[in-house]
């Protein structure tokens, strides 16, 4: 018999949903222009806001933006070759190798120090 998950209090649940407002555009973007396909995009992003949901309760909420960008980061639409399209101001961004491009990617649009967009990516 598995325990049911504990209760979220308001303020938990508030906290949460406020977080999750504030990091989902940015996260978008970065997975659009990770993937180079709105989509797809999309698509990881929900799996990773529901991912995230099912943990976030568990960990300090300074650790939030650096375990959602880790969840993002896990995902195989973001880690494997683009085959997508670039606005032609970011074309460059399709040349570059898929770990480096997710990595600049979580520096300058998760707002990751470096340190840890790097092992965001371990």
């Amino acid at each position: 018999m598995t325990a049911a998950p504990a209760p979220v209090s308001p303020t938990a649940a508030a906290a949460l949903s406020a977080f999750l407002r504030g990091v989902e555009r940015r996260a978008l973007v970065v997975a659009e222009l990770q993937c180079g396909d709105a989509a797809r995009a999309e698509q990881a992003l929900a799996a990773v806001m529901r991912a995230f949901s099912a943990v976030a309760s568990d960990l300090p909420m300074a650790q939030w933006p650096p375990r959602f960008c880790a969840l993002l980061a896990q995902r195989q639409a973001l880690r494997e070759p683009a085959a997508g399209q670039w606005p032609p101001a970011l074309a460059h961004l399709g040349s570059l190798p898929p770990l480096p491009r997710l990595a600049l990617l979580l520096r300058v649009g998760g707002s990751l120090d470096e340190g840890i967009a790097a092992r965001v990516l371990d």
